[in-house]
Formats: structure tokens, C-alpha cells, sequence
């Protein structure tokens, strides 16, 4: 057994919210398995501010529960180091969890020689581009960067979502210098995708919730479920649905989720404004936030769940949980072709993908999956299988699970060349000529260096030249 101290957000897929968002869920991904392998868990949680927008509660709540210490907190306390450092000093530790990016950024602010994992889950600076496009101002770039960069400069493992993110976490890595003399062969980067959410509800709902109740009977339901964040591209969206609309009167649009308060509130209105003015907006249901227990039986009802994404770096290195939870529920699929996951559904005929930002593309494979529900019913089966041969939350983890078995530092973490920043505080050309010095020792003897000094001194070029 491992004391571990995990750093996570809330509310977690457990406590039914109605806003449950891909941090929390991501936080239990990390949890679960950890205890499930026997390992004492002190777990503090920082409220989403978009979950908790409009909820009253305690500013801090604790429970035990077995194995697990839970703290709750509002994020005023969760940001409060001195806080943090006393539950990390009474707990003492063998090693630190940190789970989504400003969680893992709280765990490197603690003073602890303990062993941190740090979960980068998305690459933030993508994010960070992405928000500054949508909100107009480059602000988000330093302050993001400036989580990024303490999670690189400290810790001594990575995880990210994708392999793609994975190569650009170590060109971070080498910008930090953690790439060095140390850390040759050494891996810091471990791929723990999304995986498949063992807490969904998936039985079938008593009494239909939309077919019969907010649509026809014998709708074509397309449902989108979750946030709409920067990188969701409304506008291919609603052009899509106007065009397919017209062709087939049976076909309605369903929406669970929206805005994400704190981060996003921008996309989602733009894309409520645009449906105001249609001649279709009664056939858009948007139903906003709904308690995560009533999602599920939406997506049993719907014919094919839809993610679209505009063209970003955040599209290529991240991934989609919404993704996950269709291929769980056997839910047909469309989405565009972007994230490692979404061609990983195009090679393994998963589901439909189209291109980003692609009206035609995203008109063509809806109309395909119109007129071939047996055919995409069939690619959503495979779908299944496949998640629950290859993401489940066991499989997903298992890096994670090793590493806490025996967490290590990283070789470099008692170098005084990373750990002090002695890389900026040398003057760079003398750590240049004693590199090079050291190395002509090595290969050519002393007499051979001092030649080649002499031969470099400024004096005597200056009379080479003149010669």
C-alpha cells in the first residue's frame, strides 16, 4: 500500500451533478483504479467553477470513506499553497497525484522532495490559443504558460491523452532543459487516453425523455451532449443542420450541455443566436445542462451523436470524452477527423468521420446515416467492443498504476544545472569553453587542448588575419 495524495477537480462522475465536465471525470479515471489497487488515497478536489456557478455549499467539506480521504473545496481554498501544504504535511505522502493541468500545477507549488505525477490532460498551450481566438486578447498564453511551465520545470512524470500530445510535452520538455545529460533514456511521458465511464447509468429509461415528449416518435434524433468550448465549430454545425433539415423533415437536433461558465460562455450563445434565426429553431432542442443520470437515456433514444471541431493544434494533440461515452452506450457516430481517437474510429470502422470545417463533408455522412441506420448500427457494435477491449479504465491506467507501485524522481531532479536554473544564471560563454575544454581533455590529451586554447586565443587570430 502507497500513501498517495491526488490533486483533482469536482464534481466527480459519482456525485451527479448536473454539470459533470471531462476534468472531473478524468480526476476519477486516476482514483478509482488507484484504490482499487490498495492504496491509501487523501484526494482534495477543486470545484469547477462552471459546475458549481449557482450551488450553495460548505466552502470545504471532508469524508472518509475506506481508503479514501475527500476533501471538496471551493477554488479560493484549493489556490491557497499554505492549505494545501498542511493536509500534504499531516498525510505524508510517498507520492503526488496530480490530475488535469491546474490540479498538477497546484502540486508542484507544494514544498515536498515526494515523487509527482502531473497529468497534462489536453496540451493547455493549444488550449490557450484557442481561448485567445475566441475572446480576442493573447492574455491566456502567459498565464497558461505560466502553469505549463512550472509542471515541466517539476515534474518527474507527464501524462497526456495522446501520442501526438506526447511529442509535444517532450519539445516542452527540451525547451525547460529537462531534456539533458541526466535524463538520457529516461521516459517521461506516459499516453493514458480517454477511457470508457464505469459509472453511467445505462439502463433503459422507464419513460421515453424525448421520442414522444420533445420530438415526434418517429424522429431522427442527432444529440449533442456536453460543453460547448473554443474549439467547437457551431457555425459548420448549424449550416449542416439547415441543409439537412430542408431535405428531411424527420430529423431533429437534440442538445444537452452548453455554456462552460469560467472558461467558454462565448460559443454557446453564438450558436443559440445563429438558431434564433432559423426558420428550423423548433427543430433544435436545446435543452442546456441536464443531471448526468438523465444524459444517458437521451443517447439510448438518439439515431447518432455528433462532435465537431474546428481546426486546431488543441483538436490534433487532445481528445473527446463525449467520443468515449457514444462508443459505451453504442451510440452511432459522426465526428470530424482531427483527434488521434477520431481516426482511430475512421481505420477501425467505428463510426462516420468527416473533415473540419467541411459543411458538405459533415451534410454528406449524415445523409448517409439516414439511409443506412442498419449499416451505422452495426459500425456502433464494433465500436463497443473495441472500447471495452482497449478503454477501460483498467487499461487505460495501467502506467499509473505501475508508477505508484514504485514512484521514482526523475534521474535530473539532484542536478544543480536544472534544479537551480544554473542554465541562465551561467554566463553562456563560459559554459560553452569549459564544455569544450572537458571534451578536448577527453579526446585528445592535455597537450592537445593546450594547443588548441592557444590556438583559439583572440591574440593570436588577430595576427593570423594580419599575416
Amino acid at each position: 500500500m502507497k500513501r498517495v495524495l491526488v490533486l483533482g477537480l469536482s464534481p466527480l462522475p459519482t456525485e451527479n451533478d448536473t454539470c459533470t465536465l471531462a476534468p472531473g471525470k478524468r480526476t476519477w479515471q486516476f482514483v478509482r483504479p488507484l484504490l482499487e489497487d490498495g492504496n491509501r488515497l487523501c484526494l482534495i478536489c477543486s470545484r469547477h467553477l462552471a459546475a458549481y456557478k449557482n450551488v450553495t455549499t460548505e466552502p470545504a467539506m471532508a469524508e472518509e470513506h475506506g481508503n479514501l480521504i475527500y476533501y471538496s473545496v471551493r477554488q479560493e481554498i484549493f489556490e491557497n499553497s499554505a492549505w494545501l501544504q498542511r493536509i500534504h504535511d499531516n498525510f505524508e505522502p510517498d507520492c503526488i497525484v496530480g490530475a488535469t493541468i491546474f490540479p498538477s500545477y497546484m502540486a508542484t507549488q507544494l514544498i515536498t522532495d515526494r515523487p509527482i505525477w502531473a497529468d497534462l490532460f489536453g496540451h493547455v498551450m493549444a488550449e490557450a490559443q484557442t481561448k485567445s481566438q475566441v475572446f480576442r486578447d493573447n492574455y491566456y498564453i502567459s498565464q497558461l504558460w505560466r502553469q505549463e511551465e512550472s509542471i515541466l520545470d517539476r515534474a518527474d512524470v507527464l501524462s497526456v491523452v495522446s501520442n501526438p500530445q506526447s511529442y509535444a510535452t517532450i519539445g516542452e520538455l527540451g525547451t525547460r532543459f529537462r531534456l539533458n545529460r541526466a535524463t538520457t533514456g529516461y521516459q517521461f511521458t506516459r499516453v493514458i487516453p480517454c477511457s470508457m465511464n464505469e459509472n453511467l447509468p445505462l439502463d433503459p429509461p422507464s419513460e421515453p425523455v424525448l421520442r414522444g415528449v420533445l420530438v415526434p416518435r418517429d424522429a431522427f434524433i442527432i444529440l449533442w451532449s456536453g460543453g460547448y468550448n473554443t474549439w467547437t465549430d457551431v457555425n459548420t454545425l448549424f449550416e449542416a443542420l439547415e441543409r439537412v433539415f430542408q431535405r428531411f423533415p424527420q430529423v431533429y437536433f437534440v442538445s444537452t450541455g452548453g455554456e462552460i461558465a469560467s472558461h467558454d460562455e462565448l460559443t454557446y450563445k453564438h450558436f443559440l443566436n445563429r438558431i434564433e434565426g432559423s426558420e428550423f429553431r423548433n427543430r433544435f432542442v436545446m435543452r442546456g445542462w441536464i443531471p448526468f443520470n438523465e444524459v444517458p437515456a437521451c443517447v439510448q433514444e438518439s439515431d447518432i451523436g455528433i462532435n465537431i471541431d474546428l481546426f486546431s493544434y488543441e483538436g490534433i494533440l487532445g481528445s473527446r470524452n463525449r467520443l468515449m461515452d457514444w462508443m459505451q452506450m453504442r451510440l452511432p457516430i459522426v465526428t470530424s477527423e482531427l483527434c488521434e481517437l477520431s481516426r482511430v474510429i475512421r481505420q477501425e470502422a467505428l463510426g462516420s468521420t468527416f473533415q473540419p470545417e467541411d459543411t458538405e463533408g459533415l451534410v454528406s455522412v449524415i445523409t448517409e446515416a439516414i439511409h443506412n441506420p442498419e449499416f451505422i448500427k452495426s459500425n456502433a457494435e464494433r465500436a463497443f467492443v473495441y472500447c471495452d477491449s482497449h478503454f477501460s479504465v483498467s487499461a487505460t491506467t495501467k502506467p499509473l498504476i505501475e508508477w505508484v507501485r514504485n514512484p521514482l524522481r526523475a534521474p535530473d531532479h539532484s542536478d544543480s544545472l536544472v534544479n537551480e536554473n544554473s542554465f541562465q544564471k551561467l554566463k553562456a560563454v563560459s559554459r560553452h569553453y569549459h564544455a569544450s575544454i572537458m571534451n578536448n581533455i577527453r579526446t585528445g590529451g592535455l597537450l592537445h587542448t593546450i594547443r588548441w586554447m592557444f590556438g583559439r586565443s583572440p591574440l593570436i587570430r588577430r595576427f593570423i588575419r594580419m599575416s
